[in-house]
Parts: C-alpha cells; structure tokens; sequence
C-alpha cells in the first residue's frame, strides 16, 4: 500500500515537472526555500551523471563535491548561512582522502547541520550498512544503482525525513491544479 502510494505520488511529480518545463511556466519551487542536495562523489563521471539528471528535475539545488575535504569547507563556510536542511548523497569510499563518508557525516553534524544522508558504495559489506545504519543514513545505495531510485529516495528524504512542508505544499498544490487543466 505504501510502495504503491510513493510509486503514485513520484509519477505525479514527474507529471507536473514535465507539464512545467513544456509549458515554459515559472517553477514555483525554483525559490530559495527549494530544496539542498549535496553531492559528494569522487567519480567525476558518476558525479557528473547524477548532477545532471537531478538537474533536469528542477525542483532541487544541487552542490557536487569530489571530495569530503573540498564539502566540509564549503559547508562550514558562509555558504552554510544561506542553506537550509538538505539531503546529502555521499559515496563511502574515496580513493585521496583520508575523510570517508561515513566520517564526512559525523563531521557535518558536529558541525550543527540539518541534513540526512544517503550513502552509496561500490564495496558493499555488512559492516558498512551496520555502521551506516547505526549513523542515521537514510539508505544505503549499491552502486551501480538506477538514477529514477535514487531520486525517489531524496524525494523520501525530503518529504518523510526533512519535513520540508513548502516542498511537500507546492507539490501537492501543483499536481492537483495539474490535473484539473489535464482533466478539463
């Protein structure tokens, strides 16, 4: 019932998303209440296939790192004054850091910041889930992982998780105008 209910509520995302862009119509949630994603991932080409097909949503601010280093410093700059609760997408793994993801997000929260976490790793073990488990991830993603997946799941997060009630309100708001000009 519930899978069912998320399946139907992230087809009436994509619906609006479509009906926006082709219309040319302002998105409403192209504000600065729009969602934060942050990105961490060292694989330029994966980070850069992720940046883009979240991009195309329009409904999130995406901020791609390759490194947890070069995320720390920008998250705990001045940029953290101008950012709300955000999701972060982290690998576990990078291959010249000596900060893993699993570290970046304790890291973060020592630093007072309002997210939750999705890791993803190629180097999958029992041990990582139950460590990542035991920080409060979200989820844990396998790589190679389906793009639509992993946007449902940030989805999830910012909806079930984060709370982000203008996200949740204009979605709502939309989809339903959506389908009375859809329905006549």
């Amino acid at each position: 019932m519930f899978k069912r209910k998320t399946e139907a509520f992230v087809e009436d995302i994509t619906l609006l998303h479509r009906f926006l862009s082709d219309n040319g119509s302002e998105n409403p949630l192209d504000r600065e209440n729009t969602p934060n994603i942050v990105v961490v991932e060292d694989d330029i080409f994966l980070g850069q296939a992720i940046l883009k097909f979240l991009s195309g949503f329009k409904n999130f601010k995406i901020k791609l790192f390759s490194s947890p280093a070069d995320c720390l410093d920008c998250l705990t700059s001045e940029y953290k004054l101008e950012m709300g609760p955000f999701c972060l997408l982290t690998d576990i793994t990078f291959d010249d850091s000596s900060i893993d993801g699993l570290s970046l997000i304790d890291l973060l929260r020592d630093k007072g910041l309002n997210f939750e976490s999705i890791v993803m790793t190629g180097f999958a073990s029992i041990e990582n889930a139950i460590s990542a488990t035991k920080k409060g991830v979200y989820h844990y993603l396998t790589k190679p992982f389906e793009l639509d997946d992993l946007r449902d799941i940030i989805i999830k997060v910012f909806v079930e998780k984060l709370k982000i009630s203008t996200f949740d309100e204009l979605l709502v708001k939309n989809i339903t105008e959506f389908k009375v000009k859809l329905l006549g």
